[in-house]
């Protein structure tokens, strides 16, 4: 493209020089015609010829001035629609760029305030909600919610087997050694008890299949429920910010 801009440019810039000469030619005509006119009345044949041979070149000129300013007319809005080609085309590299950087923080939980100001600024496109809240202080990572799972986990389970306890569904023992040896199922197994839930929840969070991940937890005992309803609502804006960048990413390359 600028390339192409310097193409035009010169060449107008030649177009506007030539209709220069030519306007200046068309003068000089013009003052030789009027000259040559004045001695026509005399009755001069030669004096006539002349001024009929003058003013058919001085009207081939004109038709030749007319044509150049054509050119240049043409050349103008040739360059016209170069420099809206190239400011769109530095938009959307800039809207290109500031994307790829909210979709590397939506990765990584950094910031990304100022990447999403820019590709809003170059699409013209609002942020949706779901981006803009977490832009600031960023959206909770796959890797975060991987690493603080088994604790949570631990608990819910930890929760679910007292009351299971107490409505007389596990023995005392049971609950003692499971509560004390802290094990739990790591591999995803059936069942609709807290731990199998569990387990299903943390094979589809390895994957990052977080749809899977809140629709397991969904399946919980309630007594369980409580105990991961923070980190749940990490899954959930980590889900909502994932949503909208995708959308976000959509309507850029709709463009």
């Amino acid at each position: 493209l600028d390339g192409l801009r310097e193409d035009v440019i010169a060449r107008l810039d030649g177009l506007e020089a030539g209709a220069g000469d030519i306007a200046e030619q068309i003068g000089e005509m013009e003052t030789r015609l009027s000259s040559v006119e004045k001695l026509a009345p005399e009755g001069s044949a030669a004096a006539q010829a002349a001024a009929d041979a003058y003013a058919r070149e001085l009207a081939a000129l004109r038709e030749m001035f007319e044509g150049e300013l054509a050119e240049i007319d043409a050349a103008q809005a040739e360059a016209s629609a170069l420099e809206a080609q190239l400011a769109e085309s530095a938009q959307a590299a800039a809207g290109r760029a500031a994307l790829a950087q909210v979709q590397a923080a939506l990765d990584t939980g950094e910031p990304f305030a100022d990447a999403l100001d820019e590709l809003s600024a170059a699409t013209g496109v609002e942020a949706p909600a779901a981006l803009a809240t977490v832009a600031t202080e960023g959206a909770p990572s796959l890797a975060a919610l991987q690493s603080a799972f088994p604790a949570v986990a631990r608990g819910a389970i930890d929760a679910a087997t007292r009351t299971a306890v107490e409505d007389g569904s596990m023995g005392r023992m049971e609950a003692f050694l499971k509560t004390q040896l802290g094990t739990r199922s790591i591999e995803p197994r059936e069942g609709d008890d807290a731990d199998a839930v569990l387990s299903r929840a943390e094979a589809a969070l390895k994957s990052g299949d977080l749809a899977t991940v809140l629709g397991e937890i969904d399946g919980l005992p309630e007594a369980a429920k409580p105990a991961l309803a923070d980190w749940r609502a990490e899954v959930e804006t980590r889900a909502a910010a994932l949503a909208a960048g995708k959308v976000l990413a959509d309507e850029f390359n709709a463009k």
